[in-house]
């Protein structure tokens, strides 16, 4: 029979799973790693040496895992190192892949409308979406817009930016709408500008 591996918090692991029974050294059949582009190798190398074959499932043209919430990790020489995702490792080593190409989860077509085009050729299948008039994702380009990777971490022009898009969008609503509009940065120093 078929058993399951599920991906838990170390502590949670030990204290639910044992790999063991009877006291020999018990192997699943599957591990199955869910957005595999999202978790760092070293994570994955425990379950991986306790199954028989693994499924990585997950997004090469994803971001990787990132450091920004926790502490720099840094190479002998003291530069920042990058974590790769066990996805990577995957691809490297040439196991096959298999693209998934129906997208089911967008209510709007024209949300991943952009992703396919840029990045999957095409490939992607999506299904039409009933509203026509919502608006997707639109690439603005800021002139002179730079990210500031090792000062202040942020990019002013781009702020300066979307602020003026904010003035344009309520300078278009009544005056007494109660419309909001939410802002979504990438990071604390960025949300401060």
């Amino acid at each position: 029979s078929t058993q399951r591996y599920f991906m838990l918090a170390e502590n949670t692991r030990k204290q639910l799973f044992s790999f063991t029974y009877s006291g020999k050294p018990m192997k699943r059949d599957i591990v199955i790693f869910d957005e595999a582009s999202q978790l760092p190798s070293y994570k994955a190398m425990i379950p991986i040496s306790k199954g028989e074959k693994c499924l990585f499932i997950g997004d090469e043209k994803q971001l990787t895992p990132t450091t920004f919430f926790k502490k720099n990790i840094l190479d002998v020489d003291g530069v920042e190192t990058p974590q790769e995702a066990i996805l990577e490792d995957a691809i490297v080593t040439s196991m096959p892949q298999k693209l998934l190409r129906y997208h089911y989860r967008s209510r709007y077509e024209n949300l991943v409308a952009f992703s396919n085009s840029r990045y999957y050729h095409g490939e992607i299948v999506t299904f039409p979406g009933c509203d026509t008039q919502v608006k997707g994702v639109e690439s603005i380009y800021v002139e002179d817009g730079c990210y500031d990777r090792g000062g202040a971490r942020n990019n002013q022009k781009e702020a300066e930016r979307v602020l003026q898009l904010i003035d344009e969008i309520y300078a278009e609503l009544p005056e007494d709408t109660t419309e909001t509009l939410g802002v979504i940065t990438f990071n604390l120093e960025q949300m401060k500008l």
